[in-house]
């Protein structure tokens, strides 16, 4: 094989190989979102959370770093009754989901 046919080969096999990244790139970012409904929010552990415009969840408040200044309120995710959206509120006014966890 000529040397100029061997370049061009080259290029091509560089060019299938960085198609090939490309693919299976967009494959793994698509996989990653879970389509939650944008402005949904969720807990996650001791973390609230809500759905961007990009269908992804992020972190709007963690509830663990709430300082309670002495008070002695355990802080914590659940449903908001009043709003019907996840926040930090006190344990003891969580209400529990059929499993016994904070909802």
């Amino acid at each position: 094989m000529p040397p100029s046919a061997w370049k061009a080969s080259g290029i091509d096999m560089i060019m299938m190989i960085g198609g090939a990244v490309f693919l299976i790139a967009a494959v793994f970012v698509v996989s990653c979102n879970d389509g939650c409904e944008p402005n949904a929010t969720r807990c996650n552990g001791s973390r609230v959370e809500i759905c961007n415009t990009e269908a992804d969840w992020e972190l709007e408040a963690d509830c663990s770093k709430i300082e309670d200044f002495g008070e002695g309120i355990d802080w914590t995710c659940c449903l908001d009754p009043l709003d019907g959206l996840h926040s930090c509120l006190p344990s003891d006014e969580c209400e529990l989901d059929e499993d016994g966890g904070a909802r």
